[in-house]
C-alpha cells in the first residue's frame, strides 16, 4: 500500500487493519519469495520482521511459526503492520500400496489399500490395462493366462502435502515404475504376467521350491499360495535326481523307482533291500535336499553338456548370450526394450530369450543382467535348444 500522494491522510485519521495474506512454504526449506506478493510490494519499505528473517527478497520462516508480521512504510510518515499467514507443505517421501494381483480367470479388481498411514497424506486410484504400455487398452472380461497387464497408479496429494522428485511408491512391497508428478499428482506403473497354469498368478512374495515324492511346485511360505506344479524330471529311468528341484529318489537294484530318500536303506524280505543314492551326505541324511544341493547338481550337469572351453554362465546377461549364441544368434521379433541392458548383443539376446519363454523379465520390467540365475533354470533352457 502506497499513500504518498494522498496529502489528506495523517497519522490521526489513518487506519489500516485486517492486513493478512496467506503464503505457502516447503517444510524443509521454509523460504518464500517476497517478490511474488501482490500490489507492488517493496521489500525495502519493510521493517520489524517477526517470525522470520529477510535476505534480499527471500523470507526465511522460523521453525514452528504460523505467521510472520512486519511493518510497512505506506508513505507520508504512515506505517501499518501486515501479517503473512504461513501454510507449511510437507513433502511426501513414500507411499505403500497393497492391491490384488492378477489371477487367471478373475475379473480386474481396482481395490487399493494405502498402508502405513499413507491415507493421511494422499488418495490413490488404480487402473488395469492390457500390455506393457501406459494408457493401454482397458481389460474386457477376466485376466487371461500368458498375458501381460499393466497396473496404473495415480496418487493425489491431500491439502498440506505435495510430492517431490524423490517420492517413492511401492505396490505389494515392490517399487512401482515412476512416470511423472506435478506436486499434487503422482503417476506410476507396475507390470504383471498371468501364469499359464490354471489359477496361477505372478506372486509378490518370495516363492520357495517345495516337493513331494511325485512332483515339485513353488509355494509362498507366508500365504501358502501354490503355482507351477509339475512332475519330477529325470534324464532316464536310472537318473536319481530331478533336474528341476533336486529331489533324490531311491531306485531298486533293477532301476525301479522306490520312493523318497528318507536316508539310509529300507530292508526287504530277502535281505537285499532298496538301494538309496546319497547325493549330499548331510542333507539327505536329514531327509532334506536343499536348494544348494540341487543347484550344484544342475550346475555339474550343465557344464557336462556345454562345449569344451565354454564356462557356465554366472549371471542373467551371460545366460542370455549363451542361449542366444546356441540358437544361432537369431533376431528378436521386437526391438530390445530393456533400459538396464547397454551392450547391443546382450540386449538382443535378452529380448529374444524372453520372447521365446526361455527367461523371464523382472517384475519391474527390467532384465537385471547382473543378477544371478539358478543353475537348474539355465540347464532346462539350454536343453531345449541343444537337444
Amino acid at each position: 500500500m502506497m499513500v504518498s500522494y494522498n496529502t489528506k491522510l495523517t497519522p490521526e485519521n489513518f487506519e489500516c487493519s485486517g492486513n493478512k495474506y496467506p503464503i505457502t512454504i516447503d517444510e524443509t526449506e521454509r523460504t518464500f519469495d517476497l517478490s511474488t506478493l501482490p500490489a507492488g510490494f517493496d521489500v525495502t519499505k519493510t521493517s520489524g520482521w517477526a517470525g522470520g528473517t529477510v535476505d534480499g527478497s527471500t523470507l526465511k520462516v522460523k521453525p514452528g511459526a504460523t505467521q510472520v508480521t512486519y511493518t510497512y512504510d505506506c508513505g507520508n510518515g504512515l506505517t501499518s503492520v501486515f501479517s503473512l499467514q504461513v501454510l507449511t507443505i510437507t513433502r511426501i517421501k513414500q507411499v505403500n500400496l497393497r492391491v490384488n494381483t492378477p489371477k487367471n480367470g478373475k475379473m480386474p479388481d481396482e481395490t487399493v489399500v494405502i498402508l502405513d498411514n499413507g491415507a493421511d497424506v494422499c488418495d490413490a486410484k488404480i487402473y488395469w490395462v492390457e500390455g506393457d504400455g501406459v494408457g493401454g487398452k482397458p481389460i474386457t472380461g477376466s485376466f487371461r493366462p500368458g498375458k501381460r497387464y499393466t497396473l496404473q497408479v495415480v496418487l493425489y496429494a491431500k491439502p498440506g502435502y505435495k510430492f517431490s522428485k524423490d517420492t517413492v511408491c511401492t505396490v505389494n512391497g515392490r517399487d512401482a515404475k515412476f512416470l511423472k508428478n506435478d506436486d499434487t499428482e503422482y503417476w506410476a506403473i507396475k507390470h504383471y504376467s498371468v501364469s499359464l497354469n490354471p489359477g496361477g498368478f505372478e506372486h509378490d512374495h518370495t516363492m520357495e521350491m517345495t516337493h513331494d515324492e511325485y512332483s515339485h511346485w513353488m509355494e509362498c511360505p507366508i500365504c501358502h499360495t501354490v503355482q507351477d506344479t509339475e512332475a519330477h524330471v529325470y534324464d532316464d529311468d536310472k537318473d536319481t535326481t530331478c533336474n528341476v528341484c533336486g529331489y533324490v529318489r531311491s531306485l531298486t537294484p533293477g532301476g525301479t523307482p522306490g520312493g523318497s530318500t528318507g536316508g539310509g536303506s529300507t530292508g526287504g524280505g530277502d535281505g537285499g533291500g532298496a538301494v538309496v543314492i546319497v547325493a549330499a551326505a548331510g542333507a539327505v541324511a536329514a531327509g532334506v535336499v536343499g536348494y544348494g544341493v540341487y543347484n550344484y547338481v544342475s550346475g555339474r550337469k550343465l557344464q557336462a553338456l556345454l562345449p569344451e572351453g565354454v564356462a557356465a554362465p554366472e549371471n542373467r546377461a551371460q545366460t542370455a548370450l549363451l542361449l542366444w549364441n546356441t540358437a544361432g544368434r537369431p533376431e528378436p521379433a521386437d526391438a530390445p526394450a530393456f533400459a538396464d541392458v547397454a551392450d547391443p548383443d546382450t540386449a538382443k539376446a535378452a529380448q529374444w530369450c524372453v520372447e521365446q519363454g526361455l527367461m523371464k523379465r523382472r517384475l519391474n520390467g527390467k532384465f537385471a543382467p547382473g543378477s544371478s540365475i539358478p543353475a537348474y533354470q539355465v540347464l532346462n533352457a539350454y536343453r531345449k535348444l541343444a537337444g
